[in-house]
């Protein structure tokens, strides 16, 4: 079975916080996916899904097999789908994944949260057996490539996540955040770096955890001393103290809602969450001030125009690792392939040899010799193309393995 590496996709480049919604994938979701894909014969799959983007990354002989999980486990079309994806396929894929590696595809760029993000959905493809070596060593390079733009550009200089974009709206609003009472709902990743960078870039000493599970908050936020835990199941109460909310929470259907938002004083909701987690008729109310995360994306500090100038220089990076995959990936893709073609022709040649100099050893060593030299010419102008023609290198291939009868 031929394939090809295909990325498809959903991101904030095509496609509001709404519709990225429908294409979020949960932990159970994704685990399923990766089984059915195993079960259907594919060798390597990865699954990302962030408040961002959700894509799939996959070695399959043609990209609808990816569309179709991935609208058979989230809640989009595949009309919709296609309306607002990204496909990549080879070359164009691993352009890519080293891109989003290096923090250039972020919504606020030089986000390096991402790399986090990609680690986590590599480790579970590989505990569920769906890594195959071309594409683990793909990621390795782009991780390279990565730590490089990182310490060798300002493109990631400042501070930059979606949480602290969030808590720039704030200190633009208010100024000063002291006297205000800010809760934050949940404490998944994007919960935890919310607080972290509340308590380090704003003077907010106000702050209230609101998460499901009690132990894992009161655990973590024991290393910060002006948070405290407020009581989850009484969420309505809770909120009704606070001025501002920050919505970090992932559940399947909206946590806050007109029943439980505060109706009589100025409140400000920043919403974190994919898919989100405040339900539509909140915005309803005068009194409701709802940040999404798209609106983030257009707050910026006066580190950004910095990091934007940065970006050539991070791409001359990405280009030099790329190189170094594609040629380890030639040779490792390759190399089976022209040592069948010579095998093959070896066999042709003593066929002919046996054939037509039987009581001449004389003869027959001269002969020997010359095809050996015409045999490795031409091994060598097949290497020669294959490496200096990328782009036609996968047909020329299959066109060796297919002529010369080449079992790989």
């Amino acid at each position: 079975m031929n394939t090809n590496l295909y990325v498809v996709g959903i991101s904030h480049e095509k496609a509001n916080q709404e519709i990225r919604s429908k294409y979020s994938l949960s932990e159970e979701s994704i685990q399923k996916i990766l089984q059915e894909a195993k079960k259907n014969g594919i060798k390597s799959l990865v699954v990302l899904s962030t408040c961002n983007r959700t894509e799939i990354i996959g070695n399959v002989p043609h990209p609808y097999i990816i569309i179709e999980l991935f609208c058979k486990y989230s809640n989009g079309s595949v009309d919709e789908l296609t309306k607002y994806a990204y496909i990549y396929k080879q070359d164009d894929s691993v352009l890519h994944i080293f891109e989003l590696t290096s923090g250039i595809k972020s919504q606020i760029l030089g986000d390096y949260e991402i790399v986090r993000q990609l680690k986590n959905a590599f480790k579970i493809s590989k505990q569920e057996d769906m890594l195959d070596s071309y594409l683990e060593r793909l990621f390795n390079h782009a991780l390279h490539a990565s730590k490089e733009v990182k310490n060798a550009t300002e493109i990631s200089g400042g501070t930059t996540s979606t949480s602290y974009a969030g808590i720039q709206y704030l200190k633009n609003k208010f100024g000063s955040l002291k006297n205000k009472k800010i809760a934050i709902l949940g404490l998944g990743d994007i919960g935890k770096s919310t607080l972290k960078n509340l308590t380090q870039y704003s003077d907010a000493n106000q702050i209230t955890v609101l998460n499901r599970t009690v132990s894992k908050a009161e655990n973590f936020i024991k290393q910060y001393e002006k948070t405290q835990l407020g009581d989850f199941n009484n969420l309505k109460a809770e909120l009704e103290k606070q001025d501002i909310l920050f919505v970090c929470s992932n559940a399947k259907e909206p946590i806050i809602t007109q029943q439980n938002v505060p109706l009589t004083k100025e409140f400000t909701i920043v919403d974190l969450s994919i898919p989100s987690n405040v339900s539509k008729k909140v915005m309803e109310f005068k009194n409701i001030d709802l940040i999404k995360l798209d609106d983030l994306s257009n707050i910026t500090d006066s580190t950004f125009e910095a990091r934007k100038k940065e970006i050539p220089l991070a791409k001359e990076i990405i280009e030099k690792h790329r190189s170094e995959y594609q040629a380890w990936l030639s040779n490792r893709k390759f190399t089976p392939v022209l040592n069948g073609l010579r095998e093959t022709l070896q066999h042709i040649k003593e066929a002919e040899l046996k054939a037509n100099i039987k009581n001449n050893p004389e003869q027959k060593e001269i002969a020997n010799l010359v095809t050996d030299k015409v045999i490795q010419k031409i091994t060598n102008r097949f290497a020669y193309h294959i490496k200096n023609d990328p782009k036609m290198a996968n047909q020329s291939i299959e066109v060796l393995k297919e002529v010369f009868d080449i079992n790989i």
